[in-house]
């Protein structure tokens, strides 16, 4: 039941989900199509889609194949309509891409930093800002995944880096204010504290950092090559910008996209489902509404201690959404890859070290602190190697760029070395394999436990089981029990590659603005709109397989 009790809350209701329904299929579907899958009467959803289109939040283009008679219309994102920006925070790097409905990215920047708070987290905010003036009354959130849980309130740790409680959304706000005075770390409890100082590097990969704060240009993704070249790179693109246009939107700076509930669950592969929206979905790794990935801070995690430095900082922009890495690319992967309609998954993620996560019915299981996705901290595999985190024997610490340079003999840990460490993912093979069977064991032991269907891998995994997929092979079946064998779990490549913390991200967003408030907030913020809808003009729909051209 969606609760409306009049035509008014109806028409609302019905607004919500077809909204949904085109960013859940990536702006691929018809509009007949549409009307089937939501169960619309073909009236109802003409009139939905022209009062979307009037909004400014839907524009439609001819299908690109149809039939004998009339071509059938494809609704998908309005050229002026909403934009989030996503960031991915490595810990070398952070990439910055604005969003539209669908799932469309387009790469803004990409910016080494230096490793720690300051370094990373202010030039960003001055970034954030930058572009959210830009983008103007079309901007609707910001959503930042980060390589380390994340606590309530935006609170961030990053052991092999230093990072503790550093109070994310404080540092955002600073350098968007181009403050330079100490602000970021926060105790749990939200007292303030002194600045958490990671470990500041020289390294020659620092060598070409943008010095200035000023946006760089945008670069849009490929639609269809993309997906098969994600796999294949493993660091932020940087090739140049092409020529592609954005809407600058209003001047005028409105208020903030509220916190409302709103998430709403995907069906099959590009059908949407036809439920009410429910709420916004739980991911491990942040802070939002009741520890949703919305708009104040992102998977896992709750709205106690908000940073109200954070707020009002990038022009009514309000809290931003902040979550872990792993969290964020679980969720996308639910989304619009290999974990779609699946009932049980397992997501791992592999960079420096190594992060997972559970998903149960398209959602990333929340842990009742707030700080999931945290399997690379599990004991799986025997080791007695002191961990970063300041525990035993963690799995991550052997699987991973990290562990990669140390088999090969060479310098490692503080998010250094990601060239060096994929020279070695690339030719070094005894490396190679040894990281793969430490891998494999741990995945036997998290099968052992969940019975997930599938598991997934990204960032660093894919290459290793590509190179090295019999050793890890070899080495997880004897671990698991004989009744798992009989019937193993699928292991897979990541459909998104790179990407999929940044979709994540951008997907955290839109839960919260995809909602009966947060689309009454946008016809606030755009009384005038209906005049600037544009006449027929090119509009790029996207895939919902996550790109890296």
């Amino acid at each position: 039941m969606n609760g409306a009790t009049t035509s008014g809350e109806l028409r609302a209701h019905n607004r919500v989900r077809l909204l949904r329904a085109v960013h859940d299929c990536g702006a691929t579907r018809t509009r007949s199509q549409l009307t089937r899958d939501l169960r619309l009467a073909r009236g109802t959803a003409s009139v939905l889609v022209a009062g979307l289109v009037e909004d400014a939040l839907l524009h439609e283009e001819p299908a690109r194949e149809h039939g004998r008679g009339r071509p059938t219309q494809v609704p998908g994102p309005h050229p002026y309509g909403p934009v989030a920006l996503a960031v991915d925070v490595r810990e070398d790097a952070w990439e910055l891409a604005e969003c539209e409905l669908g799932g469309r990215i387009t790469v803004l920047e990409v910016r080494p930093h230096d490793g720690t708070p300051e370094g990373a987290l202010r030039p960003l905010g001055a970034a954030l800002a930058a572009h959210r003036e830009r983008l103007g009354n079309r901007f609707i959130g910001v959503g930042v995944a980060l390589a380390g849980p994340v606590r309530h309130g935006g609170l961030v740790d990053i052991a092999h880096l230093g990072w503790n409680a550093v109070d994310v959304p404080a540092l955002l706000a600073a350098g968007a204010r181009g403050e330079n005075h100490p602000a970021g770390r926060r105790s749990p409890s939200g007292t303030a504290g002194a600045e958490a100082t990671g470990r500041p590097h020289t390294s020659a990969d620092l060598q070409g950092a943008h010095e200035s704060d000023a946006p760089g240009p945008p670069h849009t993704v490929a639609d269809s090559q993309g997906a098969d070249e994600a796999a294949a790179h493993h660091r932020p693109h940087t090739s140049a910008p092409s020529s592609s246009a954005h809407g600058t939107g209003s001047p005028g700076l409105p208020p903030a996209i509220p916190d409302p509930c709103g998430a709403h669950e995907t069906d099959a592969h590009h059908r949407p489902h036809t439920s009410a929206p429910s709420r916004a979905a739980r991911v491990p790794g942040g802070t939002g509404a009741e520890g949703a990935a919305g708009a104040s801070s992102g998977p896992y995690g709750s709205p106690d201690g908000e940073a109200e430095t954070g707020r009002g900082a990038f022009g009514g922009m309000g809290m931003p959404v902040v979550g872990n890495d792993t969290a964020f690319a679980a969720l996308a992967e639910a989304r619009r890859g290999r974990l779609r309609d699946v009932r049980v998954g397992l997501h791992l993620h592999v960079d420096f070290d190594l992060g997972g996560v559970l998903v149960v019915d398209g959602r990333p299981v929340a842990g009742a602190g707030g700080v999931g996705a945290e399997f690379g901290h599990m004991t799986l595999t025997g080791s007695e190697r002191l961990c970063a985190c300041g525990a035993l024997g963690c799995w991550g610490a052997d699987v991973g760029a990290n562990a990669l340079l140390r088999h090969a003999g060479l310098a490692h840990g503080g998010g250094r070395g990601r060239e060096e460490a994929e020279r070695v993912l690339a030719t070094g093979a005894a490396a190679v394999e040894e990281t793969a069977r430490t891998l494999g064991r741990g995945i036997a032991s998290l099968v052992n436990a969940h019975d997930p269907e599938v598991v997934t891998l990204s960032g660093h995994g894919p290459e290793l089981y590509e190179r090295a997929g019999a050793a890890l092979l070899e080495a997880c079946e004897p671990y698991l029990m004989a009744i798992r064998r009989e019937r193993p779990p699928r292991i897979e490549a990541s459909a998104l590659g790179w990407r999929g913390a940044l979709l994540g991200a951008m997907e955290s967003v839109f839960d919260a603005f995809l909602t009966v408030e947060g689309l009454e907030m946008w016809r606030d913020n755009h009384p005038d709109q209906a005049r600037d809808t544009p006449g027929r003009q090119s509009v790029t729909h996207s895939t919902p397989a996550g790109d890296r051209a």
